[in-house]
């Protein structure tokens, strides 16, 4: 079942994760949020244009391959990693990685992560905010974006869900860059156009 929680609205102004100013006025972008634990625990945000919603969506689906329900980046060969990289360079798509790896407990870095992921995207003005869903940690999830809701009643928020990844396409995208922002230099680099921000926490 989604969780869906809606609030009062959206900002009417325009932002992205990390880069304030960067992109056009007055459009609220969908961030699409995803995690790795491979190196140290981080968390990337990517923020979506409403323009490049659709067009991005038809780019991931023509990229998977007959049998597939989703592009899993770690189980994709390197040519085809490549292939996807490259598709996602000229989609206008700005990420920002929540980089968690000095919180040593898994639990109270991805809280670190949710946390400053949901601030981000309040004071953006994001329009709406979905994380892959985890079975094992959707309540958790859901009980903290709910306690940070009410934290901000009477402030214009983001919708937030919590989908999994075949329910989502964009979803693979902040799947892609968490991959390569741990995987190393080689990697990181080829994605280093989308990332406007690096945030280290706490």
């Amino acid at each position: 079942m989604t969780e869906r929680h809606r609030a009062l609205g959206v900002l009417g102004r325009e932002g992205d994760l990390g880069s304030p100013g960067a992109v056009e006025r007055n459009v609220t972008h969908h961030v699409f949020v995803d995690e790795t634990k491979e190196r140290g625990y981080l968390m990337v945000a990517a923020a979506v244009p409403p323009r490049q919603l659709a067009p991005t969506r038809r780019a991931l689906r023509s990229l998977t391959l007959p049998g597939q329900r989703r592009i899993h980046f770690k189980k994709e060969r390197d040519s085809r990693r490549r292939e996807i990289v490259s598709a996602l360079l000229s989609s206008g798509i700005q990420a920002t990685v929540f980089d968690a790896a000095l919180i040593n407990q898994q639990l109270d870095a991805r809280e670190a992560c949710v946390r400053a992921v949901f601030g981000s995207a309040v004071e953006a003005g994001a329009a709406r905010l979905v994380f892959e869903r985890d079975d094992s940690l959707a309540t958790w999830d859901g009980n903290l974006l709910r306690e940070l809701l009410r934290k901000r009643e009477g402030c214009r928020v983001p919708v937030f869900e919590l989908l999994r990844a075949h329910e989502e396409p964009l979803l693979a995208v902040p799947d892609v860059l968490a991959w390569c922002w741990a995987k190393g230099e080689d990697w990181k680099l080829r994605v280093r156009p989308i990332v406007a921000d690096v945030r280290k926490l706490p």
